[in-house]
């Protein structure tokens, strides 16, 4: 008799965790329609127009009033504000549309920053002449043209530098700048010593990219030092540095379509 009792409280339990289950399922499906459809067109409107194809699977409401959650369909879950021009990702950052991409939001001063950067950038690499750089020309009609502090040994370095005759080709020149990531003495500034002291430093850069090239000379007169300066005046911490000619920075490696996008070509 105590057995069947305690066998029929069990059966009892495991029916009110299944019905408990049911009813809070029941109420996450509630909830995510009850989002209000005018803010899940708000949000649908300004997130597709931000990111042409940007597609969203669901939208649903957050413990936070104001702030909603969005599963884009095929990538990552968000959170945004009641209209969609602020975003939270799953990692805490805060991004917001710009330029057809989503891009990590900076408070003022930082923004500041940045913008005295681009005009100091703007205004500094374009008087360097090519003789202090590595000079890789458009084929054809220049249609723009992009600086890119390099390392001979970083990895999305040698990757940019395969798509260097592809941006060629579109009418981009790239203009390469010294960053050995260890500093201004080691293996990789000795490198990209041996780079700008060859007779064809175009030449001499893939090579060494390639992993050869180590018996080419080591002179005296490189811009080394100076293109250093400029890394730590632009606030740059890796490689590749992408800058437009316009001083816009892009950080990291970005193929050649989507530098060409930025080019407006």
């Amino acid at each position: 008799m105590t057995t069947s009792i305690k066998m029929a409280g069990k059966l009892a339990l495991l029916a009110s965790m299944s019905i408990g289950m049911n009813m809070a399922a029941q109420a996450q499906s509630t909830e995510i329609m009850a989002v209000d459809e005018k803010v899940k067109a708000k949000i649908t409107e300004n997130m597709s127009k931000s990111v042409p194809g940007f597609a969203i699977q669901y939208i649903s409401h957050t413990p936070a009033e104001g702030l909603y959650s969005v599963q884009v369909e095929q990538g990552p879950k968000v959170f945004v504000n009641a209209d969609g021009t602020f975003i939270i990702n799953e990692q805490g950052q805060a991004i917001v549309p710009e330029d057809g991409t989503f891009v990590a939001w900076m408070d003022p001063v930082q923004r500041r920053v940045e913008e005295e950067i681009k005009r100091m950038a703007e205004t500094t690499l374009n008087k360097i002449p090519d003789d202090e750089l590595i000079v890789y020309p458009a084929k054809g009609e220049k249609k723009g043209q992009v600086y890119v502090f390099t390392d001979v040994d970083c990895g999305y370095c040698r990757k940019l530098h395969l798509e260097v005759p592809k941006m060629n080709e579109m009418g981009i020149e790239v203009k390469y700048l010294a960053f050995p990531r260890s500093g201004p003495v080691g293996a990789s500034a000795d490198k990209l010593a041996r780079a700008f002291c060859a007779k064809n430093r175009g030449e001499a850069l893939t090579e060494l990219k390639n992993g050869g090239g180590l018996d080419r000379e080591v002179c005296a007169e490189h811009p080394i030092q100076e293109h250093l300066k400029l890394v730590r005046a632009f606030g740059l911490s890796g490689t590749p540095g992408i800058f437009l000619a316009d001083g816009t920075k892009i950080a990291g490696y970005v193929p050649a379509e989507e530098l060409a996008r930025r080019l407006k070509i």
